[in-house]
């Protein structure tokens, strides 16, 4: 029930702590920037029945948290260039980084990933502020990409060396940001992608789920070791995605396993209706599964869980199972700009 709470208890705390809101990440925290791009190239998505560019019906994540902590709206980047209050650099699409499975480089269908984000915030922000508040939720299309290449390759080694590296990625992203100023980061774990209708009744479910609870742990270790004195607040959503699915299903979802949109029909025509179903479309929440998280964003942040990178835990939390899985979108032809990092793991052909 807590989870369900209302915006209205901490505006006043975290609007006297935090500056802005700086965003980086996928399609869970995009507010248009694909569109924007999309559109440039004369085929924008998405469209119709997803609300104004999001990969949703409403808003996403980071919006409903930063109207929680009294910040405002948040803008695409790419909408408010060189800079805005609260940008968002999230991309529809976008992966950690460069990975390998085996000696094959794992592309991006997209060509974006989060250096490019980093480095385009990095342009106009060369020092981060440290009273901005940091949100990145990154990983899932990379495990996306392990598991069709597992698909084809069965082999658990590779499969480990491939998710070891975009969680290095992500640390190594994390922590540059903390060099050049950041102080505290919101971390959105990848979900189990194992419940999502995509994978639900899919040979790879229990794979799916096994690989994104790999990644995340391999995540929170690499932030512990590379990024002292990051402050993480990590979202546990492996225990709200259980609430929700159930069973019995909860947070007042009446149906937590089918899509709201097929790409063809649309479960309900009003939005209180589309809110009953848990997911938008086959990877991605509704907006209410958006406000939820939200909410236990802000239970973390104003006096929740904290996880700090500089105290190496004694137990990695429970890989967060949010379901939430992202689309690969080919030919989008944005390219990403690439870090070599020293100390990068080495995977073996």
């Amino acid at each position: 029930a807590t989870l369900a709470l209302s915006f209205s208890a901490a505006p006043a705390l975290a609007a006297s702590t935090y500056s802005a809101i700086y965003s980086f990440g996928d399609s869970l925290s995009d507010v248009g920037n694909y569109f924007i791009i999309s559109s440039l190239q004369g085929h924008p998505e998405p469209l119709y029945p997803y609300s104004l560019g999001r990969f949703t019906n409403g808003n996403v994540w980071v919006q409903d948290l930063s109207a929680g902590l009294g910040l405002g709206a948040v803008t695409p980047s790419l909408a408010c260039w060189p800079s805005c209050r609260n940008p968002d650099y999230a991309v529809g699409g976008a992966t950690t980084g460069t990975t390998f499975w085996g000696a094959t480089l794992l592309h991006s269908a997209t060509g974006i990933d989060l250096p490019s984000q980093i480095s385009a915030f990095e342009r106009t922000h060369p020092i981060a502020p440290s009273t901005g508040l940091y949100t990145l939720s990154i990983g899932a299309n990379d495990v996306f990409s392990v598991l069709g290449a597992f698909a084809a390759d069965p082999n658990l080694t590779k499969a480990k060396a491939a998710l070891s590296i975009a969680a290095y990625n992500v640390a190594s992203e994390a922590e540059d940001l903390h060099r050049r100023g950041a102080q505290n980061l919101v971390l959105f774990d990848v979900p189990d992608l194992g419940v999502i209708p995509l994978f639900n009744t899919s040979p790879l479910k229990n794979d799916a789920t096994a690989f994104a609870g790999i990644f995340d742990s391999d995540v929170m270790l690499d932030l512990a070791s590379i990024a002292p004195g990051l402050r993480v607040y990590d979202l546990h959503t492996f225990a709200l995605i259980d609430q929700a699915v159930g069973p019995p299903p909860g947070f007042g979802f009446t149906n937590v396993t089918a899509p709201c949109w097929t790409g063809k029909t649309l479960c309900s025509n009003t939005f209180d209706g589309q809110n009953q179903y848990l997911f938008w479309d086959g990877v991605h929440p509704t907006a209410k599964g958006h406000t939820i998280i939200a909410g236990d964003a802000l239970i973390e942040i104003t006096g929740g869980h904290l996880f700090a990178a500089e105290n190496t835990p004694t137990a990695i939390p429970e890989p967060s199972t949010w379901a939430l899985m992202l689309l690969g979108f080919a030919g989008l032809g944005f390219a990403g700009y690439r870090r070599a990092r020293a100390g990068h793991a080495t995977v073996a052909a």
